[in-house]
Parts: structure tokens; C-alpha cells; sequence
């Protein structure tokens, strides 16, 4: 090979090389707390920021910087796409221009989640929510301690329920849940502040249905904690059969809930937590034993895991 021609091919590699490397190591900062940076499909986060953060430029699509995820995460990537609205320039370098049409369209082809600009579309809005649905089983501990020792034997028992959650991207939460509690334990008679045993059964079943509202105030990846609370009523029975219709309890009760729980994503559409409840259902047991005992509150403390599906 000739100097000349040498020398022509340098040149033109140098052209080539040199754009890139001077936005290769381009930096931008986050300007807005909660910032998303996103995998490359857009259905799934890659990383949350706050603003402030430093973030390295490695491309670009569309209304979007690739750049390199500032930690280690779950989703095992090394780069995510961030909106270019939410970040600025740290230096003059200049940043890598948008990924042409024709460039776009070949992605598309090898890209399981359709093409970049719907994706984009959905990716920057701020509306995007999720839908699921979820059963769930626990302990609990009633705050009436007393009154279920001397009725049902033990104040502890299991729980079943399930619900609907809805949730957005930005962290909010709303969740309507029923659960469920029934039991077989001995009719009693109260009278001069003594307990008598009737020799008979008695089932007792509460079913609260809440309404609640909640918050992810930490998320890494598929890890994420919330805290939320809520209303609703309670739907408390106790049948025997040697009650008569008017003796037999079939009430209702506003209860209040707060719940603190850590979830784990398993899959793009599965996922599990852990949650611990404590409720209040005041004035609820003032008849009979939980008169005498001063034990009014159906309440309940309790631990808790959930399965979710959806998304």
C-alpha cells in the first residue's frame, strides 16, 4: 500500500473515530427528583434518581440519552435511556444526534416490544398505570386478646383475602381488599362479671373489605417499599345453635388500617410482598365478654405475604 493511500485511509478513520469519542464521555445531570432511566424495551425500570445525579452519555433515541446506569441493579444492564427533559449538559461537548429513521425501523424489527416512538410515547407519560390483581395469607393477633382466649381458645389465627391494586409509575397506589377470619369456639354467658360456659358452639367469622391509599417511597430495580392507609367496614357474625335469630350477631363497624410492606418483583408481570397490618375497629365488642374484659377493639396486628399479577 502506498504513503498516499496510507495516509488518505488515516484520515478518513479519523473522521469517522473522532466525532464519537468527543460525546462518548459527554455528561449530563439530573434535574428532577424520581427520574426514571428506563430499559430498553420502556416497559421496565431500569433505575430511579434524584436530581443532582451525574449520568454518562453513550447515545441517543429520539427524545432519550443512553447513558450508563450510575449502580449496580437487579436487571443486570449496564445502560438505560433517560428523557433528555429531565437532565442538562455538564460540558460543550457535543451530544449524539437522534438515531435516524431508517436506523429506527431496523431496531424496531429486532425489538420484542414494537417500535421506539410508541414506546417513547408511552415511556415520558406521566398517566401510565398498572393494573393487578392479588391474593394474600397471613397471622394475625386480635387486640381483643382476652375476649377470643375465652371464646374461640387462642386470640391468634390465620387470614385469607385478596384485592385489586392500581398503581403508577410515579409511585402512588389504591387498593381494595377483603380478608377474612373464621373460627369454632364455645358459646358463653356472661352475668355478674362471671363467664359461663354453655356447653355449646359458636363460629365466629369477620370479614373487613378497606379502601386504601399508598406511597413507594424507596425503589431499586424489582425491590420496592410502601406505607399506606386506609378505611372501611367490617363485617363481624357469630352464629350457635342454641342462639335464637336475635341472639345471633350480624354487625357492621368502620375500621381504620395502616400497612408498611417491602415488594419483590419476579417476573414482568409477578410479583410477591411482605406486609405487616395493624387495624382499629373501636367500640366493636361492647356486648358480653369484651364489656367485661374492657376489650372493645376488633382490631387486629397483622403479618402478612401477597402474590400479585398484572402490570
Amino acid at each position: 500500500m502506498s504513503a498516499r493511500r496510507s495516509l488518505t485511509l488515516l484520515l478518513v478513520l479519523s473522521a469517522l473515530l473522532l466525532p464519537a469519542a468527543a460525546w462518548a464521555q459527554s455528561q449530563v445531570r439530573v434535574t428532577q427528583d424520581r427520574t426514571t432511566i428506563w430499559q430498553p424495551g420502556f416497559q421496565i425500570v431500569a433505575d430511579v434518581v434524584d436530581a443532582g445525579t451525574t449520568l454518562t452519555v453513550v447515545g441517543r433515541r429520539d427524545t432519550f440519552y443512553e447513558v450508563e446506569l450510575p449502580r449496580v441493579t437487579t436487571v443486570g444492564r449496564r445502560t438505560g435511556f433517560v428523557a433528555v427533559a429531565r437532565v442538562t449538559a455538564l460540558d460543550d461537548r457535543p451530544m449524539p444526534a437522534s438515531r435516524p429513521p431508517a436506523a429506527r425501523r431496523r431496531a424496531a424489527a429486532d425489538d420484542p416490544f414494537g417500535p421506539a416512538p410508541a414506546r417513547d410515547q408511552a415511556a415520558t407519560s406521566p398517566a401510565r398505570v398498572s393494573f393487578r390483581v392479588f391474593g394474600q395469607a397471613g397471622v394475625g393477633r386480635f387486640a381483643a386478646r382476652q375476649t377470643f382466649e375465652t371464646v374461640m381458645g387462642s386470640a391468634t389465627a390465620p387470614w385469607f383475602g385478596g384485592g385489586i391494586q392500581i398503581g403508577t409509575e410515579r409511585g402512588w397506589l389504591f387498593e381494595v381488599a377483603a380478608d377474612r377470619y373464621q373460627d369454632t369456639g364455645r358459646r358463653v354467658f356472661v352475668h355478674d362479671g362471671e363467664v359461663f360456659d354453655l356447653g355449646s358452639e359458636t363460629t365466629v367469622r369477620v370479614v373487613p373489605v378497606t379502601f386504601s391509599l399508598g406511597y413507594r417511597f424507596w425503589r431499586r430495580g424489582r425491590l420496592s417499599a410502601y406505607a399506606s392507609g386506609g378505611v372501611g367496614a367490617v363485617v363481624y357474625r357469630e352464629t350457635s345453635p342454641i342462639a335464637s335469630e336475635d341472639e345471633n350477631a350480624d354487625e357492621r363497624f368502620a375500621t381504620y388500617q395502616a400497612v408498611v410492606g417491602a415488594e419483590v418483583g419476579l417476573t414482568r408481570s409477578v410479583a410477591t410482598a411482605f406486609e405487616a397490618q395493624y387495624s382499629m375497629t373501636p367500640g366493636a365488642l361492647e356486648r358480653g365478654v369484651g364489656g367485661l374484659y374492657d376489650e372493645t377493639d376488633l382490631g387486629v396486628m397483622q403479618v402478612r405475604v401477597k402474590l400479585l399479577f398484572g402490570r
